[in-house]
């Protein structure tokens, strides 16, 4: 069982939808919510470990990590929050920009870590943790950008946009999918990856597509947040380690982005074959073990994958 709670009794809360509470299901992790800056946040937590704090991208949920989340728990303490106003979360005032997504990781580091986390974003998850980075780096042990917005002009694909668009307009599981292709580099072998609970992964995207308070968040996160740059001067007085993990096929951010960055700041790059967008779907494995090898001072990964590595089919 993956009870839901609240962070107190009388909290209000909205019961997550039948098809999130089957993805929970099976999972090392439980889920709760928390009250951070005026976010009602919805996070999944589990494992053993120093901790690490996963943040999903633009229009996701917690449930991006799914894939990942049993090889990473046997070495690592997971806090996987719902970014402001998207999956389960909800914005109670005002609008999320730089400042303010700083406030809301800061706030969630100090209700749910009792020593400096790992912070590990993907797409829109890594520019809000770039930016924690360049204002708060010193709260965090290290932080790893994968597939990470904010580090140059937002240029993807000229397919990219009119996918994005299409399921905004008319949200419905074909163009779920019609963008999921432009994430992943085999669509079939994530659908595989999933197992039973791909249809249920499927309808919590659509679902949440559909929900007009999530609309107008990824409106807002993309405008004030996931298309601009973060200047060159800021990212260079990061004072936290900072380690890149990027799929060689990326057609959101190009891989040319994160040589760039490794060149001239010196991170680390680990780059991953055969892998687009979200690369910890197209290689969970492959991602786990990258994310191990640039979080310091931990146990190799391969001692532990094999008691990590769920069963065929999630």
């Amino acid at each position: 069982m993956n009870p839901v709670r609240s962070e107190r009794p009388d909290m209000p809360r909205t019961e997550p939808s039948p098809s999130r509470r089957r993805l929970l299901q099976g999972l090392p992790v439980t889920e709760r919510t928390v009250q951070l800056d005026g976010v009602s946040t919805a996070l999944w937590e589990g494992g053993e470990g120093p901790p690490l704090i996963l943040l999903h991208g633009q229009g996701g949920s917690a449930a991006a990590w799914i894939p990942v989340i049993p090889r990473l728990a046997a070495a690592r303490r997971l806090i996987i929050p719902d970014l402001p106003g998207l999956g389960e979360s909800v914005i109670n005032r005002g609008e999320i920009d730089a400042e303010r997504a700083t406030a809301w990781l800061r706030a969630l580091i100090a209700q749910t870590c009792d020593e400096p986390p790992t912070l590990a974003g993907i797409s829109l998850g890594g520019t809000f943790a770039a930016h924690f980075a360049v204002r708060r780096g010193r709260a965090c042990r290290q932080v790893v950008l994968i597939d990470s917005g904010s580090l140059a002009p937002f240029r993807p694909d000229p397919r990219v946009l009119p996918a994005l668009i299409r399921l905004a307009v008319r949200p419905s599981d074909r163009n779920v999918e019609r963008l999921f292709r432009h994430t992943v580099v085999d669509l079939d072998r994530f659908k595989a990856l999933m197992g039973r609970k791909w249809p249920d992964f499927l309808a919590y995207g659509r679902e949440r597509a559909a929900t007009p308070s999530v609309q107008a968040a990824n409106r807002q996160l993309l405008r004030r947040l996931g298309t601009r740059q973060i200047p060159e001067p800021d990212l260079r007085r990061i004072e936290a380690p900072m380690a890149l993990i990027w799929g060689r096929h990326d057609r959101v951010m190009k891989l040319r982005i994160a040589e760039a960055a490794s060149a001239r700041f010196g991170w680390p790059l680990q780059v991953l074959e055969d892998s687009g967008h979200a690369c910890c779907w197209d290689q969970p494995d492959a991602f786990a073990n990258a994310l191990h090898a640039a979080m310091a001072g931990s146990a190799p990964m391969s001692a532990l994958a094999d008691r990590a590595r769920p069963e065929s089919g999630l």
